[in-house]
């Protein structure tokens, strides 16, 4: 197989986003549940890849592509996290939450700044 055909073949492999998101809509997604999706296999691509999951993964598309290419939409060589707890868990949300809405602020008033000019 050629150096072409090869990334003919992993090009095809990899999703259309263009299907999920609408060109005339400023980006908004067409399908809520399909961007969601996509965005779930990038996250597990991209966590995938950065622990290196594809050197020992038997999915022949990674190891051609010596990267995560995630084709049951999650990387099946990669181990279950450890299961957490529900203090862990709503500890988590709080922690983000709080992150969020610092930052929401920090845009706030970084806007007003600039609009007060």
């Amino acid at each position: 197989m050629s150096p072409k055909d090869m990334t003919a073949k992993l090009k095809s492999a990899t999703p259309d986003v263009s299907s999920v998101v609408s060109p005339e809509a400023d980006g908004a997604p067409r399908d809520i549940d399909a961007f969601r999706q996509d965005l779930a296999r990038r996250l597990h691509i991209l966590v995938s890849n950065q622990l290196r999951c594809w050197c020992s993964c038997r999915e022949p598309s990674c190891k051609r592509a010596r990267a995560c290419r995630a084709p049951q939409g999650h990387c099946s060589n990669r181990k279950p996290g450890k299961p957490v707890s529900e203090r862990q868990s709503a500890r988590s949300r709080a922690m983000l939450a709080r992150a969020l809405r610092e930052h929401g602020e920090r845009l706030d008033a970084e806007r007003e700044r600039h609009t007060g000019q």
